[in-house]
């Protein structure tokens, strides 16, 4: 070894022209691998900083049809300095199919539109090639554009509380930061062979009657549609069969009477005024139930339960009961509604079983600073 170095600078001193050569070899090899570092740093800093993609769904209907005039004029100026964008007006199908592959890229998809919007999302993830984990990955936004917005209210409640009024621009901001938490979701299956998933819950009795019967006076009176039908449904004075089985904690739980209401909760508000289940929490693994028998709920105990509703004080009514399950039965007699998250099931069904679903999901805070 030390024969090939000795030689080697006695050919240097020889020639001295190999110094600057071999010197000006090295200085450019050093030069293009301090710019190749560079790239690299670059690129690496244009990772980082690429904005997230956000997917949009915006119901164009929702809002007696000004939900889209709300999006691009008060909701995206917002979001798309943080986001990149994908926006879809033709449903939550075909928004999923449109990321592809790429879906599970995304930080998550915002609802514009009231719970059947949020409703249609849900579906649409379980049921795209990714199934559980889209649900579980993906982040779901309600901007409220719609007549109930029980999610946008309940996300409120959660992230602020009370003590501050609710604000359509606190949930826009939380969106903004992108900061999000876990929601319980629940599985459902009929005796028709009728499954899917549910982030708000199940009804049966006069509020579902009066949320599906209201539904024709919707273009012309728009959320006022809920306290007329309300009306309608006090003078029909009807009750309805059914029996709910509820279990916890491997015990069981019977109810036979005839009923007035069931609403099975899994968040705090049914509308964007009414708290049905104060004690609800996105992650307590429990659907809180409403229920109201027949025998304890007359023609004039109804006439309350109706106007409590529109002043949102329902639940401070004695003969309201809310009870507590990790999962439920309902069997019905005759053809009246049951809805899941607002949305009619087939009049058909007469069984249906509820349970946790498999994974959770998860939602965008408010942004509760500037209250």
């Amino acid at each position: 070894m030390r024969a090939k170095y000795a030689h080697r600078l006695s050919q240097l001193a020889k020639n001295p022209e190999l110094v600057k050569i071999e010197s000006s070899a090295q200085w450019f090899i050093e030069i293009m691998n301090y710019l190749a570092s560079i790239l690299i740093l670059l690129a690496a800093s244009a990772n980082l900083f690429a904005k997230e993609k956000l997917i949009v769904l915006v119901n164009p209907t929702a809002g007696g049809g000004k939900a889209a005039e709300f999006y691009f004029k008060d909701v995206k100026p917002r979001l798309a300095t943080h986001y990149e964008l994908h926006e879809c007006l033709e449903g939550a199908w075909l928004a999923i199919e449109q990321a592809g592959d790429e879906l599970l890229s995304y930080k998550g998809i915002v609802g514009v539109g009231g719970d059947g919007t949020i409703h249609q999302i849900y579906k649409a993830l379980r049921s795209s090639k990714f199934s559980h984990e889209a649900v579980q990955k993906l982040a779901i936004g309600h901007i409220p554009a719609g007549t109930g917005n029980a999610l946008a209210r309940s996300i409120f409640h959660e992230t602020c509380g009370e003590a501050s009024p609710y604000s359509a621009k606190a949930l826009v901001e939380g969106i903004a930061l992108g900061t999000s938490r876990p929601i319980d979701l629940w599985q459902y299956e009929t005796d028709v062979d009728d499954r899917g998933i549910s982030f708000l819950g199940l009804s049966h009795g006069v509020i579902s009657d009066i949320d599906i019967g209201s539904e024709s006076l919707r273009p012309w009176v728009g959320s006022l549609r809920v306290y007329l039908y309300s009306v309608v449904e006090w003078l029909l004075n009807r009750h309805y069969d059914a029996k709910l089985t509820l279990y916890r904690d491997q015990s069981r739980e019977v109810y036979t009477q005839p009923i007035r209401e069931i609403w099975a909760a899994n968040i705090a508000f049914a509308n964007e005024r009414v708290m049905i289940a104060p004690e609800s929490r996105f992650d307590d693994a429990l659907l809180h139930v409403m229920y109201v028998s027949a025998a304890d709920a007359g023609w004039l105990e109804l006439a309350r339960f109706l106007m409590s509703l529109a002043l949102a004080d329902v639940h401070q009514l004695p003969y309201v009961k809310i009870l507590k399950a990790q999962a439920l039965e309902l069997e019905t007699k005759g053809n009246y509604q049951i809805t899941i998250d607002g949305e009619l099931l087939p009049t058909s069904v007469k069984r249906l079983t509820i349970k946790k679903f498999p994974v959770q999901g998860r939602v965008f805070e408010a942004d509760c600073s500037n209250l």
